[in-house]
């Protein structure tokens, strides 16, 4: 899953330049700029007030950027649940009984399951 864009605008937003969030991303400048640009003309309209020496989100930078905040948080839990599986911390069971003895056995069954 690459969101690196959205990531990058972001860090706009965390830094208030673009300067100081390309120095901090190692691109440049320019690059860094073109995709602002680049993104704004897509979607046909300003995401930053851009003043003399901070970029300040518009209300439609805002808006965006709360569904940008969303995703990197989607992308780092579905990353976490992810590793967790590899590393078998987590994972789903499924158990099968018959009626007759499934009432008896599972309360027991699923407290030590829980237990380890």
């Amino acid at each position: 899953m690459d969101l690196r864009m959205i990531e990058n605008i972001i860090a706009i937003e965390q830094e208030q330049s673009i300067s100081k969030a390309a120095e901090k991303l190692y691109l440049t400048q320019s690059a860094l700029n073109q995709q602002l640009l680049r993104l704004e003309k897509e979607l046909k309209i300003q995401l930053f007030e851009r003043r003399k020496h901070s970029m300040i989100p518009t209300f439609a930078g805002r808006t965006y950027l709360a569904t940008a905040h969303r995703m990197v948080d989607m992308k780092q839990e579905t990353y976490k649940i992810i590793h967790d599986i590899t590393e078998e911390t987590a994972g789903e069971i499924s158990v099968a009984s018959a009626p007759e003895g499934g009432l008896f056995g599972m309360p027991d069954l699923h407290q030590r399951f829980k237990e380890s």
